[in-house]
């Protein structure tokens, strides 16, 4: 008898995906460079339609428009949609009182105080 043939049968796992590897059998090159975007639509249908399929179907567009109605205006209640506006404003302001070297420095200057803030 000649030497004796790996079969998947009896394997692992691990053992089955070092064998498969070993053999030079690899995936076609669409997948392999999209690999993380497969993955990716797989977990949103499987998260979507899988387990969320009952509430998916009970969304309502209205209800939605609705309650963001009701958070903008309890927003302009508060006061607190105003601070925005107020922080992009004085952001700026600051950005502008600063020397840049250069149209790029100048533009380098203000992203960085808007991160800062």
């Amino acid at each position: 008898m000649g030497p004796r043939r790996r079969t998947s049968q009896g394997m692992g796992r691990v053992e089955l995906m070092m064998w498969v590897g070993q053999e030079g059998v690899s995936m076609p090159e669409f997948i392999s460079t999209n690999i993380a975007l497969i993955v990716l639509v797989g977990i949103v249908l499987v998260g979507l339609l899988g387990v969320g399929l009952k509430d998916v179907l009970r969304f309502s567009v209205t209800r939605a428009w609705a309650i963001s109605g009701v958070c903008f205006q309890q927003s302009i209640r508060r006061r607190v949609l105003w601070l925005t506006p107020l922080v992009i404003l004085g952001v700026l302001t600051v950005a502008q009182f600063q020397k840049p070297i250069d149209p790029q420095d100048a533009v380098r200057q203000t992203t960085s105080c808007w991160w800062r803030s």
